[in-house]
């Protein structure tokens, strides 16, 4: 990210967050109701399930990528066509490959080998480290680092999962019925995780793209929130669909609280650690930049802490069959975001994480009035 002006890092952040809203479409389409179907399994033959079952989400990744297009055309008089296009190109391949890794990683999880996503993981660091450093090196232009080096990471991840789960290849079970409706948790997925690329966008045409820049330099220094977010909720998966699967209330609770402990003690141990310019903190070297705009950074961790919270409600939401009055809830929550971000001429960089606190506010309210609903059939 350092290598990034300001304003081709806002142009990134729009490219990402298109990136991230293309993914959900094969993620909750095809592969979330497949996992969610998964677990009705003896759990030696949930792995078969879940290699066989790679290939079903290629076509909707290749829907998803209209998302990239679309903004990509939006920014392009107000950004540098040609960071755009270099974006553009490398978020198309990510937004392929990477839903694909993330479906055969978590079904490590839900197949209780939790250590083969481990594994995954760390080869996809591994990776990550070494395509940035040999593109460096052959002096590649800036903009196609951040993207195209996750592309590479995400494609030896995929690999190294596929040879980890050989064994898996020749189970072929008999899927259990999907009763999720992949339509409706789309729909979900994309309003409520659309919210920072409606946000980036918005911010872009009203302030232009080095404030974009700002937020997201901060929430490149705040992410490591999240992915320890993804990590203990994919670590949980196996134990909230089987809470949602058995209408156990109490252990729905049980495993809602551990999830929280485990967030929130991540959460203010990274803000006192990397929350604020000090000699030992590293990220103020390595992406000075966050660091211009005096408190962004801690509350954008805070905006990560908030988003953290819907995490495991949602997850046994989804597995309660609960996705329609999500969607609903989700859709409604996007316009939170939106109208933030159109006072960033005042609020400037800071629109993007105080429209995701609005927003995820919002959410976890509204989803807590549903999960009684679906927990109903066993009181407390």
């Amino acid at each position: 990210m350092r290598w990034l002006e300001p304003a081709e890092l806002g142009t990134y952040s729009v490219i990402f967050s298109a990136f991230l809203v293309s993914s959900l479409l094969p993620t909750e389409i095809t592969y979330t109701p497949i996992q969610v179907s998964m677990i009705r399994l003896d759990v030696h033959q949930r792995m078969g399930g879940i290699v066989h079952s790679l290939a079903s989400g290629i076509p909707p990744a290749l829907l998803g990528c209209s998302f990239i297009l679309v903004a990509a055309g939006i920014i392009w008089w107000r950004s540098d066509p040609t960071a755009v296009i270099e974006l553009a190109i490398t978020g198309v391949g990510l937004a392929v490959i990477s839903p694909m890794q993330d479906h055969l990683r978590r079904g490590f999880h839900i197949a209780e080998r939790s250590w083969g996503a481990a594994l995954m993981s760390g080869s996809q660091l591994v990776a990550v480290v070494g395509a940035l450093l040999v593109m460096i090196s052959l002096g590649i232009a800036p903009a196609w680092a951040p993207l195209g080096s996750l592309v590479v990471a995400n494609i030896v991840s995929l690999g190294f999962g596929l040879a980890l789960s050989r064994p898996a290849w020749r189970v072929m079970p008999t899927a259990p019925v999907v009763t999720v409706s992949g339509r409706w948790l789309a729909a979900s997925s994309i309003s409520a995780y659309g919210g920072t690329l409606v946000a980036s966008v918005v911010m872009t045409l009203v302030a232009g793209p080095e404030i974009v820049g700002f937020a997201e330099a901060a929430r490149v220094a705040a992410q490591p929130v999240l992915v320890v977010t993804t990590g203990v909720a994919a670590a949980l998966a196996s134990r909230h669909l089987r809470a949602a699967a058995s209408v156990d209330r109490a252990a729905a609770i049980s495993v809602n609280r551990s999830f929280f402990l485990v967030i929130a003690i991540a959460g203010i141990s990274y803000l006192f650690f990397a929350g604020f310019a000090w000699s030992f903190n590293p990220l103020f070297a390595l992406i000075p930049t966050a660091y211009d705009i005096a408190f962004l950074i801690p509350v954008t961790i805070l905006s990560n802490l908030v988003l953290s919270l819907t995490s495991p409600i949602r997850d046994q939401l989804i597995a309660s069959n609960m996705e329609v009055p999500m969607a609903k809830i989700d859709f409604a929550s996007l316009a939170i975001p939106t109208v933030v971000a159109a006072t960033a001429g005042l609020t400037g960089a800071f629109a993007r994480p105080l429209g995701i606190i609005g927003q995820n506010v919002f959410r976890t309210l509204r989803y807590r009035s549903i999960w009684r609903t679906a927990f109903a059939a066993v009181s407390k």
